[in-house]
């Protein structure tokens, strides 16, 4: 049995870790990689029929349901698991040790391809193959659960559901710039781990701009990026930027907080516009934490000052660091911000924010 190729499945909300991970263990010639999923519940299904023997699992972005889902995996399919999970919160390995002896290990996960060791790359690979060669001696499931066994993993999963204003999943950053934003973003994004909190962005710019923005930021970041297209979900480990010629707008759909994206009138001459977004974030309130940076004109201003209001912490670019200081300003004047800080520092402070 031990001399036959490992078969591994990723579990992983965001895309660019599925595709690391997917390059690590696949560059290892005792190891096949067989998929690659956002979603445990995707494919709890075909678990068995996929003849899997050991899981990886992003521990950091799953939050409380995934969790359960997790554990109910496990004890159906009777899988090792490979847990994995933001150097920077080893709670988690506690949380996830105490659910089944087949979640074997806890290992950090590097932050990017670029940043990756050949000792962590190392350590991973070891784990993988070590957790399903101890899953081969353990019994294992030939089927999938029965229809009753599925119905109640599912009511347990169910009840395990809590809404996003809860444990690490629970906030959500906003970001608005202009002029000069462009640069202002990234370096804001270099801060982020692949684990950030969920976050959305308008930035000026006009309809075919936004795509490719996005799309160099996500390159070059450990966080996902990408612009937004309507009903995109709003999660951690994920940016979404507003698609230039349209305003974007945080919803609540089903339980979970999505991208709008609408085609109404400009607001402030621009669409999409900061206002925009920011106002449709006063309902998250206190589970918001947002950011003005360099920009000329006053959109955000009022958006961000009614955020404020609502229980969000806010956040104005110094006037040292932008290129141009009009939408910062405005929220200052406005009493709309509780701190001024020069942009190397925001990166670093929306995290902390979010993480209290």
């Amino acid at each position: 049995m031990a001399e036959r190729k490992i078969r591994a499945l990723i579990v992983d909300v965001s895309a660019t870790m599925r595709a690391l991970l997917s390059h690590i263990l696949s560059a290892d010639p005792d190891v096949d990689v067989v998929g690659a999923v956002p979603d445990i519940n995707l494919i709890r299904d075909k678990l068995a029929r996929m003849n899997v023997d050991v899981l990886t699992f992003n521990a950091a972005l799953a939050g409380w349901e995934g969790t359960v889902a997790l554990s109910e995996t496990v004890k159906a399919y009777r899988l090792p698991v490979v847990v994995l999970g933001s150097r920077t919160h080893p709670e988690y390995a506690a949380r996830y040790a105490s659910l089944d002896q087949r979640i074997v290990h806890y290992v950090p996960l590097p932050k990017s391809a670029r940043t990756a060791g050949e000792t962590e790359i190392n350590l991973i690979v070891d784990l993988v193959k070590s957790a399903a060669r101890k899953g081969w001696n353990l019994e294992r499931a030939s089927s999938p659960p029965t229809a009753d066994a599925a119905a109640a993993i599912e009511e347990r999963v169910r009840a395990a559901r809590v809404p996003v204003g809860s444990y690490y999943s629970r906030e959500i950053i906003a970001i608005g710039a202009s002029t000069g934003g462009t640069q202002a973003i990234a370096e804001v994004l270099r801060s982020f781990p692949p684990d950030a909190p969920a976050t959305v962005i308008v930035q000026h710019m006009p309809k075919g701009f936004t795509a490719s923005f996005a799309k160099h930021l996500n390159t070059a970041m450990a966080v996902e990026v990408k612009e937004a297209q309507d009903g995109d979900e709003v999660r951690p480990g994920r940016v979404l930027i507003a698609p230039g010629g349209s305003h974007m707008v945080v919803v609540r759909r089903a339980g979970q907080y999505r991208a709008s994206v609408v085609d109404t009138a400009p607001v402030n001459l621009h669409r999409p516009s900061v206002d925009v977004l920011f106002d449709s974030l006063t309902s998250v309130g206190s589970h918001t934490v947002a950011a003005i940076l360099t920009g000329m004109g006053a959109d955000g201003a009022a958006g961000i000052a009614r955020l404020h209001s609502s229980g969000a912490r806010t956040i104005a670019q110094d006037q040292e660091s932008c290129v141009v200081f009009g939408m910062p300003r405005e929220a200052i004047r406005l009493n709309a911000v509780d701190s001024v800080l020069p942009l190397s520092r925001i990166g670093k402070e929306l995290l902390s924010l979010a993480r209290r």
